[in-house]
């Protein structure tokens, strides 16, 4: 049979409603019946649900400000809610927030992976499961990527220019002058100068105008204007022109180039590396990682 979307919400509202009056129809159960005692195992499963039935949670570690009690006792509270699994996500401290004499942990240093073993064996020992983040805030980064390792963008600028003159450019004016409006901006950006072309403001047919592209690695750009309104566009590529967003220290800073498979596969292998030297196989503690949200801000490169 096929159902609408509709249908299937309004099946699936009276299937619930039937569940919630259960009770009623377990009284007139007999054991003797196979399909009463479907019903019976069926209201005891929604009655007291297994592990990776429950609600997941979020799990914040503000600023990685982590003890191995706090840990522990924040399971407890998770596990008589009946909370099924977490999400270990570690994050920048918030704002203006009280870190009650907490000291911040470097993400992947020894003390932050012995709260981490706290947190996984705790969370085992609960029957809780865990998943946890690549990293820390979104999207994953680090401050000890190389250059070619943090995300780049191609952008294009222009300036209007009147013809019949002669014009010098610094180089680092047109570079500075490339600031496009991200949300979260890295303090350290590099910018590369690869494309100059004059061209004419309008045209009745296709023109190439003219390549100064030759000139992109001179500290001064010099170019003669023909008579009439012309424009120069020139291309930049931005590096590292991202910061994580809500990093945790040691994985804050710039954001990786998720579109280079070597540094990808880099930044991976050292967290995993580094979580198995010390933890053992993730695969005995942690279901699955993941990054939360790819928030690549005009990554394009």
């Amino acid at each position: 049979m096929l159902l609408n979307r509709r249908d299937f919400i309004r099946a699936g509202s009276l299937s619930g409603a039937g569940l919630i009056l259960s009770p009623m129809l377990i009284q007139r159960c007999t054991p003797s019946d196979p399909a009463d005692a479907g019903l019976l195992e069926l209201y005891d499963g929604f009655q007291n649900p297994p592990m990776d039935a429950r609600p997941f949670v979020r799990w914040w570690w503000n600023g990685d400000r982590l003890t191995a009690e706090e840990i522990l006792r924040e399971l407890d509270v998770m596990k008589d809610a009946g909370i099924g699994g977490v999400e270990i996500n570690p994050i920048k401290f918030p704002f203006g927030a009280d870190p009650v004499a907490y000291e911040t942990l470097q993400w992947l240093s020894d003390e932050w992976i012995e709260m981490l073993k706290v947190a996984l064996d705790g969370a085992r020992e609960r029957g809780i499961v865990c998943d946890m983040i690549v990293g820390s805030g979104w999207p994953f980064g680090g401050e000890f990527l190389q250059k070619e390792e943090q995300s780049q963008m191609v952008t294009i600028e222009t300036i209007h220019l009147e013809g019949g003159q002669p014009y010098q450019f610094p180089r680092e004016e047109l570079l500075q002058k490339v600031d496009p409006d991200i949300h979260s901006k890295n303090e350290t950006v590099y910018r590369d100068l690869m494309m100059i072309r004059l061209m004419p403001e309008t045209s009745e047919k296709f023109t190439e105008g003219i390549d100064l592209s030759d000139q992109a690695g001179e500290e001064i750009i010099t170019l003669d204007v023909p008579e009439g309104k012309h424009v120069l566009h020139y291309v930049v590529k931005l590096t590292g022109y991202m910061a994580v967003i809500n990093g945790a220290p040691g994985a804050a800073g710039p954001v990786l180039n998720h579109y280079n498979k070597p540094a990808a596969e880099r930044y991976l292998n050292r967290l995993s590396a580094v979580l198995t030297e010390k933890i053992g196989f993730m695969g005995d503690y942690l279901r699955a990682m993941f990054c939360d949200s790819m928030e690549l801000e005009g990554a394009n490169w």
